[in-house]
């Protein structure tokens, strides 16, 4: 199924999911990637577009 862990973005160390600072290198956020941010924010901002084009 799903794995429960993921590499570490900075050091490539593996980790759980959803640690806050990586145990090796103490880098915040280690599991998530700018990429994936980026996506995130760009799919809410065409989202939030839509919905206010759609109302007007």
């Amino acid at each position: 199924m799903f794995s429960k862990h993921t590499t570490c973005h900075y050091c490539k160390q593996p980790i759980e999911k959803g640690v806050k600072n990586c145990p090796h290198c103490n880098t915040l956020n280690p599991g998530v990637r700018v990429k994936e941010v980026l996506v995130w924010t760009v799919g809410m901002i065409v989202v939030l577009y839509l919905l206010t084009y759609t109302k007007s």
